[in-house]
């Protein structure tokens, strides 16, 4: 299956789990604080799931959870595995880039199941569900589960077990532009994305919602950012941008106003304010998953739940 055949796919497979299904936990990217590890692992069987953690969680190699070779083989071993349900990472930090090169897409296109993470597993959300195609799940992780709201634990839940639930909540009075599109949510954190530009990994933007989030980063680092892959031409062919929060970033006003000045003259839906990413609310968002935006409604329609 060459790159054309990923992109040019209509349907994506859209697994769901039960609320008894098992859940693998893999660390594809840094090491993580045990206290949270803990707790996030509690709150994962109190949602009535059962968490499987293999023992290589452990190993450390710096700011790495391990060699390259011993992550990519523990997420390979997760998809392979019939008994495993879904994956869930127990944190990001740094490290899924370099795995890239090593991952087994058409092993793992033969084994779907829901996939979740964010920030720097943003890059294998990314290629997993174009490669792959599969629906994966920006949503929380293990430690960040024990940091967040219970709003967070409660959207992953719903979310991977395909509850009714209205869709994604934004605030009407923070839309930047308005507008009604039905696309697939595509993106995640804007650092890792601009990092896959320039690269083969990088996704294909063209007519998807572009999620972006990030954390700790100067205004004018984000409008390097942006301003790279608006130069890179892949936010050409776009159907809108989603905004979700940009912790530690300045202004949320600062942040609007930045993109208002850079995409504010297409006529594409522009949403502020989506519970997602390193805020204390990151709700778990299906990648892939065609949705409906109508910027007058306060949600993100999840009606089309197929591709």
């Amino acid at each position: 299956m060459n790159d054309s055949t990923y992109r040019n796919a209509k349907a994506l497979v859209d697994p769901q789990i039960s609320a008894k299904s098992r859940i693998g936990v893999i660390a594809p990217a840094s090491p993580f604080d045990r206290k949270l590890f803990s707790a996030g692992l509690r709150i994962i069987a109190n949602l009535g799931w059962e968490p499987i953690v293999p023992e290589s969680i452990w190993l450390k190699k710096k700011y790495l959870a391990g060699h390259d070779t011993h992550r990519v083989e523990q997420l390979h071993q997760m998809f392979a595995d019939p008994s495993i349900d879904a994956i869930i990472c127990a944190r990001g930090g740094f490290g899924a880039l370099r795995l890239l090169p090593k991952i087994d897409f058409d092993m793992i296109a033969a084994n779907p199941k829901p996939f979740v993470g964010f920030s720097d597993i943003t890059v294998l959300l990314n290629l997993l569900c174009e490669r792959c195609q599969m629906t994966t799940f920006h949503g929380p992780m293990v430690t960040s589960l024990a940091k967040g709201a219970g709003e967070s634990a409660e959207s992953l839940f719903q979310v991977l077990t395909g509850q009714p639930a209205k869709g994604i909540p934004f605030p009407t009075e923070k839309v930047i532009s308005h507008g009604v599109v039905t696309a697939p949510i595509k993106g995640g954190n804007l650092t890792m994305l601009s990092h896959l530009t320039g690269t083969p990994y990088c996704p294909d933007f063209t007519g998807a919602l572009v999620l972006l989030e990030d954390c700790n980063e100067e205004l004018y680092r984000i409008d390097r950012k942006l301003t790279h892959l608006m130069l890179s031409r892949c936010l050409d062919d776009i159907a809108g941008i989603l905004l979700g929060d940009f912790t530690g970033c300045g202004s949320c006003e600062e942040v609007q106003d930045l993109i208002s000045d850079l995409f504010g003259k297409r006529s594409i839906p522009i949403l502020s304010g989506i519970e997602a990413g390193h805020g204390p609310v990151n709700r778990t968002i299906p990648l892939g998953r065609p949705v409906t935006l109508d910027s007058g409604t306060g949600f993100i329609s999840f009606d089309h739940v197929t591709g």
